[in-house]
């Protein structure tokens, strides 16, 4: 049998990124070659740099190309990011590999990118449903529409569509097509491996210090934005509960732009530690987390399953309110925090649900067993382990 080799082509964020690092290295480890392509302004700013000291003595190799964005570009700008990716790698993509890659041309107009009615859709019967309102390119530019449906057209011509997840998550997911393969989760096992900010790991000393089951934990992931007015009644609310907590406060994307979210007068915030980046994975497994205020990113709700504990759902945009509504209607391990009439998450309501949170013993139990259905999958012999092992026996 030959070698395989893979070109892995993440969209530049870390939490693209970090994925598809733990996929590469999963085929490495099989003895497949990888060649996985950086934009050169994130390995820059890569702090733990995915290079070659992280990936000596393996089969992968990291190779740059440019995103052609300047120094002066906002590159916290999605739909600016993606336009001028794809109109400078593709006609450099074959100095490094033996064939050109193409890009089809989207068909659809702009009267198709946004519905004609308010309402809910179900995309199988028994998958959660989806508000129109939430559909993943909504308050997004046409740029980001257009780059879906491109996505969507090419990938009808990859024989396998490798999922970060576990069949067991989300079952009716994978009824929609023969061609969808879960090999997840591909979460960290020790360490970041490829982190955009210097993690603080004091917190971790300070988790040390705190009783079981006691701190909540609120990160946003790398991309949401929390508005002034909204910032401040986080911050307000989590002085009113009666825990203390971790809150992730992230630097900003283009490393340039000081927050520009000021912390409230009143504001004490003495029972919590406040950290610009945080080693999520270590947190949630300590034993002192008691819940996760989190936006939904995929890799966040995949790691606080991983780690067995309730959330709080803030989703902001994209695939994050179905993936609140899994963890809120499907799954059950989750409560959702509602919005007041000027749109806000009032200091109230989060401390309302937080003390519902962490008093349901129905909701701690339901989220330990998926704890327990997620191991049972990525362990040798376990479903997502044996996919892998399919899919990289096929690619050899």
């Amino acid at each position: 049998m030959g070698i395989p080799h893979f070109l892995c082509i993440p969209y530049p964020v870390q939490g693209h990124v970090n994925p598809l690092v733990q996929f590469s290295l999963a085929l490495a480890k099989h003895g497949c070659k990888v060649t996985f392509l950086h934009t050169e302004f994130s390995l820059k700013r890569d702090n733990t740099a995915a290079s070659a000291n992280n990936f000596e003595g393996s089969q992968m190799k990291v190779v740059t190309l440019p995103d052609g964005l300047g120094p002066e570009d906002d590159r916290s700008d999605m739909a600016k990011v993606i336009l001028s990716i794809k109109n400078t790698m593709p006609a450099r993509l074959p100095k490094l590999i033996e064939y050109g890659l193409g890009f089809g041309n989207c068909s659809q107009t702009r009267d198709q990118r946004l519905p004609t009615k308010n309402q809910a859709i179900q995309l199988s019967p028994n998958m959660p449903t989806i508000d129109t309102q939430n559909f993943p390119w909504r308050g997004f530019n046409k740029t980001l529409f257009e780059h879906i449906v491109q996505e969507m057209q090419t990938s009808e011509l990859g024989e396998w569509w490798l999922c970060n997840t576990v069949y067991d998550l989300e079952p009716e997911a994978f009824s929609l097509s023969p061609k969808f393969l879960p090999i997840g989760p591909l979460v960290e096992s020790d360490s970041n491996l490829s982190s955009f900010w210097q993690e603080d790991t004091t917190c971790l000393e300070w988790l040390d210090q705190q009783s079981p089951k006691s701190v909540v934990y609120v990160s946003f992931g790398s991309l949401a934005t929390v508005e002034p007015n909204q910032f401040k009644e986080l911050a307000l609310g989590l002085d009113l509960i009666d825990k203390p907590f971790i809150w992730v406060v992230r630097p900003s994307n283009d490393n340039k732009k000081v927050n520009a979210n000021a912390y409230p007068h009143e504001f004490l915030g003495s029972k919590g530690k406040i950290v610009g980046w945080a080693p999520q994975k270590k947190i949630l497994s300590h034993p002192a987390i008691a819940c996760f205020i989190s936006h939904c990113g995929w890799n966040s709700t995949l790691e606080g399953v991983c780690a067995g504990v309730p959330f709080l759902c803030w989703p902001f945009v994209s695939d994050q309110y179905l993936n609140k509504s899994y963890i809120c209607d499907v799954w059950k391990i989750g409560l959702g925090l509602e919005k007041d009439e000027n749109g806000i998450i009032s200091r109230e309501e989060i401390k309302k649900k937080v003390d519902q949170l962490v008093s349901d013993k129905v909701i701690k139990a339901r989220s330990l067993k998926w704890k327990e259905m997620i191991i049972n999958n990525i362990v040798e012999g376990g479903q997502s382990s044996k996919n892998l092992n399919f899919f990289i026996d096929w690619a050899k």
